[in-house]
């Protein structure tokens, strides 16, 4: 049974889901190291995971644009430069966005007029860090909201942003 297509550098795969087992009847949260005895071999079943396919486009490249700006080229086509004060006034965590009211604590108004990433490191497979050169670094951008920031920057590839 194929659950997903995924494209692959242009090309597209098919996948089968994996066979995850899973326990029941035990409480154990994960599997243990030893061998189950016998007669506790009846409460592992196995079952079918289905595979998450994104719905959001995943970057191809990740890179400076200029000397302060960040440029990501995204796998469906588009590419966009991403101003690095829009970004730093963009920062989702929880000392620039207030965590009960959401509203923004930090904007762009309030920050230095030259703040720029000084390194940008991967989060898993979902997001990236950018170390600020205001010192913040606490944000974590996913791959979601960094496509969502498109349309505030214009929206399609080639299309420049606004001055930051």
């Amino acid at each position: 049974m194929i659950l997903a297509t995924l494209p692959c550098n242009g090309r597209h795969r098919e996948i089968e889901p994996p066979h995850v087992p899973t326990w029941r009847a035990t409480g154990c949260p994960a599997k243990p190291a030893a061998p189950l005895p016998r007669a506790t071999r009846h409460r592992l079943h196995y079952r079918k995971q289905a595979i998450a396919v994104p719905d959001t486009p995943l970057p191809l490249e990740i890179n400076r644009h200029g000397d302060h700006d960040v440029r990501i080229r995204w796998n469906s086509g588009e590419e966009a430069v991403y101003p690095a004060r829009f970004l730093r006034g963009q920062c989702p965590c929880a000392g620039c966005v207030d965590e009960d009211t959401g509203k923004r604590i930090v904007t762009e108004s309030i920050l230095p007029i030259l703040v720029y990433p000084t390194k940008i490191e991967p989060v898993g497979r979902y997001a990236i860090q950018i170390y600020w050169s205001d010192g913040h670094s606490s944000g974590i951008y996913t791959w979601e909201r960094l496509y969502a920031m498109l349309a505030a920057l214009g929206g399609r590839a080639g299309a420049e942003p606004p001055a930051s």
